[in-house]
């Protein structure tokens, strides 16, 4: 986009005015009644609040606006899908380690249970002597 400085634009309140200084993301309005200089949001303002007199560069801003949109959109879906897979993770995770935890609990269980039959026939040794 060219450079926006001395295009004349409207505000749904302030009135007429002429941006006067322009820098990534922001320009600065100065209205042309007693309302003095404002500065707003670019492209941003341009979709509710301003209105260039140019009609082509009304366009553009829009456009540029619905690109900056789309850009979001993207941006959240990708991080959803992120999420997503992490929870995932998490809960292969999980089962993995609650199964090792079933194994582990499982095979104490069996190992007292040999041990404690060995240990009770033992006792049975005495009498086949």
């Amino acid at each position: 986009m060219k450079s926006l400085i001395n295009e004349n634009v409207e505000h749904i309140t302030f009135g007429k005015g002429l941006i006067i200084e322009e820098e990534i993301g922001k320009i600065t309005v100065e209205f042309h009644n007693q309302v003095g200089n404002k500065r707003f949001q670019f492209p941003d303002a341009f979709e509710q609040y301003l209105r260039f007199e140019e009609s082509s560069l009304q366009a553009e801003s829009l456009t540029m606006i619905e690109s900056k949109k789309q850009k979001l959109e993207d941006e959240k879906e990708k991080r959803r899908i992120e999420l997503a897979r992490l929870n995932e993770e998490e809960r292969v995770l999980e089962e993995l380690d609650r199964k090792k935890k079933y194994k582990r609990t499982t095979k104490k269980k069996v190992t007292n249970v040999v041990k404690k039959t060995a240990d009770d026939m033992s006792v049975y040794d005495d009498f086949d002597e």
